[in-house]
């Protein structure tokens, strides 16, 4: 989960591209980070879950590191909740928040995005995943166009 999360991440490197296209993602750019998600996901999972989970649009203004994701100073990240129970069928529910980085200091972290899916322990994948965006996250979002 972790890990995904961190992929995840990566993506926020692209978002100045992605605004100055007009909400397009260069695939190229793009394609190393999917790259590294899919062994992740069950083979079942629709590839357009691969694509950024969630994008935040004052990002756009951002200066890009020195070409390493890691170095990009978002706004927001992607962190992985730990789960509390395994199901019957031996599945984890995962959940990854979109928290802010930014905000008055005198109040929590805005929970932006969220993603769910299950781990199934058997094939060590992710599935079955479902995404919403809160009020908040909505209103700061990038637009992304698949």
């Amino acid at each position: 989960a972790d890990q995904v999360a961190r992929f995840q991440n990566d993506y926020r490197s692209l978002t100045p591209a992605v605004a100055a296209a007009g909400g397009t993602i260069d695939d190229a750019k793009a394609s190393g980070i999917r790259r590294n998600l899919v062994p992740y996901f069950a083979p079942t999972v629709d590839q357009a879950s691969m694509q950024p989970w969630y994008l935040l649009a004052a990002d756009k203004d951002v200066k890009p590191g020195a070409s390493v994701p890691m170095s990009f100073r978002s706004g927001f990240e992607w962190v992985a909740q730990r789960p509390y129970l395994i199901s019957e069928n031996s599945n984890i529910e995962v959940t990854w928040l979109a928290m802010q980085n930014f905000g008055p200091e005198d109040q929590p972290r805005a929970v932006l995005a969220w993603v769910r899916a299950d781990f199934e322990l058997r094939t060590k994948t992710f599935s079955n995943l479902r995404s919403g965006t809160t009020t908040t996250g909505e209103a700061l979002r990038q637009e992304v166009k698949q």
